[in-house]
């Protein structure tokens, strides 16, 4: 995906107008593209930069009279480079959602197997812990408490309690509304022999308004609107044979291929 984008970017520097001058009796000069920067972190983005115009060289069949700087034709090209980045997120997202279905339906194949012979396998009480996890992590999120021991591992607990006494400190607060749960998929399991290093992911997508405040109630973090977020969550098998939450990842696209479901159980 990163490689991807890197991709879109270069065409999106390429489309950028080509300039020419042309100045004075025979002389004349060639144009230079200027380039807008795009830089991307998160959800948020930006665009500016600067026209470079070289007086020497030779003449171009089109561009300024008398130092007065005019855009080249090149809309032709123009056009291309949009109808090439449109197809390259098309085909990115076709890419990850035929990547997606192979991984769950490969899930669904091992766990319909050992589920009858382990239910805690079960699909849907699989589904069923993810939400309770969730729900408990927005709880705790809420209140700025770190109640979830009992769901998490050692390292997840760690740093989650690490977060949430630095909102104490600093008086940040989350405002978590209107949550809608709209996808829970396993895209991989890992059965062992050995029943402590099981492990499965879900890719989970919830719809919901989150956003972090200061002690003066300005959002520093997030959105005051609803927005989808996706994630893939990893699960382990606790002391009690339970699943409890192991770690979490953003931007599946950037995982998604990476996982291979298997059981030595089979």
């Amino acid at each position: 995906m990163k490689i991807l984008i890197n991709i879109i970017f270069f065409m999106f520097m390429l489309s950028m107008p080509l300039f020419a001058l042309r100045s004075g009796g025979r002389s004349g000069g060639r144009g230079f593209s200027g380039r807008s920067g795009y830089h991307s972190s998160g959800h948020s983005g930006g665009v500016g930069g600067t026209h470079v115009i070289s007086g020497s060289g030779h003449g171009l069949h089109s561009g300024v009279e008398y130092g007065n700087v005019v855009p080249a034709k090149n809309s032709k090209y123009d056009i291309l480079v949009v109808v090439g980045i449109i197809l390259l997120i098309i085909i990115s997202i076709v890419i990850f959602i035929i990547t997606k279905n192979r991984k769950i339906k490969k899930s669904k194949e091992i766990i319909g197997k050992i589920s009858e012979i382990d239910e805690t396998w079960d699909t849907e009480y699989i589904k069923t812990r993810v939400e309770e996890v969730f729900f408990k992590l927005v709880e705790s999120k809420l209140n700025r408490t770190a109640d979830i021991k009992e769901l998490t591992s050692a390292s997840f607990y760690r740093n989650f309690k690490a977060k949430i006494d630095g909102m104490l400190i600093r008086n940040e607060k989350y405002i978590i509304e209107n949550i809608e749960i709209k996808e829970i998929q396993v895209v991989e399991v890992t059965d062992y022999k050995d029943d402590t290093q099981d492990r499965f992911w879900v890719y989970l997508v919830v719809n919901m308004v989150h956003f972090l405040v200061d002690s003066n109630n300005i959002i520093i973090e997030g959105f005051q609107k609803p927005e989808d977020y996706k994630e893939l969550w990893n699960f382990m098998r606790g002391s009690d044979n339970s699943w409890i939450l192991r770690e979490i990842l953003d931007e599946p696209e950037e995982h998604m291929h990476k996982f291979k479901s298997f059981s030595e159980e089979l």
